[in-house]
Order: C-alpha cells, then sequence, then structure tokens
C-alpha cells in the first residue's frame, strides 16, 4: 500500500490570545485507495512558553491541534481518522515537551516536560530580583537613616560651641591665618598631652583641654578650637618647629573609625 506523507499548516491560539503554528504530517488521510485508519504526527511551535505554564494548557494546545487534524481528515477523506497522536510542542529550536495520546484514551501523556523547570527559574529569578531590590531599598533607607542621624550630630556640634567653619589638618597646617580667631570644627586624632591642659591632635597642639576629657591614644574627635596662629614647639628630632594650635571650646568624640556617625556615610 502506497503511503502519502504530507504536510499541512494551521494556528491555533493560545490562553492571552498569543497564537501557536501547528505544522502537522498526516499519513494517508488524502489516499482515497486506502481505508485504514491512521497516527497524525505534529510540531507545535509557541511564540513563548508561558501561556503553557497553568495546569491543563499543554493538554488544551494538543487538544486543539488534534481536532484540526481530525477536521482536515473529514474534508479530505472522511472514511478514515486519525487513531494516535504524537506532537513536540517547541519554542524555536528547544523542544518543551512532546505528547502522545493513543487510540482509546482521552487523556494526554506528557514526556520531558521543560516547562515547570522554566516556570520555577523564572520564580527564582524573579525571587532572587525582588529581594536585591528589598536588600537595596533598605540599604538605601539605613543610608538615609546614617545621614539624618549624622547631620543631627552636626547641627548640634555647631549649635553648642559655635562652630562658624570646618577646616583640614593639612589646611591649618599649611596656613592657619584664614581662620584665626574664628571657632572652627576640624577632625583629629588625640595623641598626648603634652602640659597641663595642653594636648597633642594629630599636627594640632591645642590649649585648655579638660585633663580628663581624652585619656586613650588613637581617640578620633571632631574638636572645636578657636585658631590662634602658629606656635614654636620642640621637634622629636631636635630643634623647633611650627604647628598650628588654638583653644579648646567642644568636642565630639566619634564612635566610628573614619567619622561617619559626624559626617555621615560615604557612598561610592
Amino acid at each position: 500500500m502506497r503511503r502519502i506523507w504530507f504536510v499541512v499548516a494551521m494556528v491555533v491560539s493560545l490562553a492571552g490570545g498569543a497564537q501557536a503554528q501547528v505544522q502537522l504530517n498526516v499519513r494517508n488521510c488524502a489516499d482515497n485507495s486506502s481505508s485504514r485508519n491512521w497516527s497524525a504526527h505534529f510540531n507545535i511551535t509557541v511564540p513563548d512558553w508561558r501561556p503553557l505554564v497553568p495546569a491543563g494548557a499543554i493538554e488544551e494546545l494538543l487538544e486543539k491541534a488534534a481536532s484540526e487534524a481530525l477536521a482536515y481528515c473529514a474534508r479530505t477523506n472522511p472514511n478514515v481518522r486519525p487513531l494516535d497522536f504524537f506532537a513536540y510542542v517547541m519554542q524555536g529550536s528547544n523542544q518543551l515537551v512532546h505528547g502522545r495520546k493513543y487510540h482509546g484514551r482521552t487523556a494526554w501523556e506528557l514526556y520531558n516536560n521543560d516547562v515547570p523547570g522554566k516556570q520555577r527559574a523564572l520564580e527564582a529569578q524573579i525571587d532572587a530580583q525582588k529581594k536585591a531590590a528589598a536588600a537595596q531599598a533598605a540599604a538605601s533607607a539605613a543610608l538615609s537613616e546614617a545621614a539624618e542621624k549624622a547631620k543631627a550630630i552636626r547641627d548640634k556640634f555647631v549649635s553648642d560651641f559655635r562652630v562658624e567653619t570646618f577646616a583640614s589638618q593639612s589646611g591649618l597646617k599649611a596656613n592657619p591665618f584664614p581662620y584665626k580667631d574664628k571657632v572652627v570644627g576640624v577632625a583629629a586624632r588625640f595623641v598626648q598631652m603634652v602640659g597641663d591642659g595642653e594636648a597633642i591632635f594629630g599636627d594640632l597642639l591645642v590649649q585648655r583641654v579638660p585633663n580628663t576629657a581624652f585619656t586613650e591614644e588613637g581617640t578620633i574627635a571632631l574638636l572645636a578650637i578657636r585658631v590662634n596662629g602658629l606656635k614654636n614647639v620642640k621637634s622629636p628630632v631636635g630643634g623647633e618647629i611650627a604647628v598650628p594650635y588654638g583653644t579648646y571650646v567642644g568636642s565630639y568624640k566619634c564612635s566610628i573609625t573614619n567619622c561617619s556617625d559626624f559626617f555621615g556615610p560615604r557612598t561610592q
């Protein structure tokens, strides 16, 4: 008996309005010399796998394609009808699922179903994105809260000690005179007391420091000092050097090494 293979192209609809392209390969349906029943083989190409996620969506698609096969055969040769159906659902060149439905059975059997795995991967990706966004939002909120607390500390420092401006140690060391007689805020590391009420903070000599205010070498603080100018002090290697000096007005001891609790968090 002569076997005839041919291809019929058709379109079926998916949930949400998307369309699947069906390529139907049928045998003997148009062979009027044969009355035997035949099997229908078809490839279904979908633009997106996601409409196939809901329960029963794959079976519904396969059933629509099978109905098209039955209708086509009924039009071309009413004497025969397909008994068995074999289908491959593809997205591009990737096989999503293989379905079979044999004579006498009402349900489709699915094999190598990759759709649930793709859904799990997508859900994991979305979950990771949500967690990353939540972490970023939490970090941003924490930065904002830290910045607000630091501003409150700075504002209190400025108000309590009537600080007129802020300066760096390097700026005061290079030339303290633009700040002369002004109360300046400057970050500095406590080195040691060098006399009654006199202390070294980094490159600064500060007078009228309360003798019990700083007891640990390395303590980092924001000093409010009234800048007096330069003063000659003995150098560790001999001779004298000029260092900026001022009068102690007040201080804030930093709780974080980089004083971000005072200046606010630093962002990249």
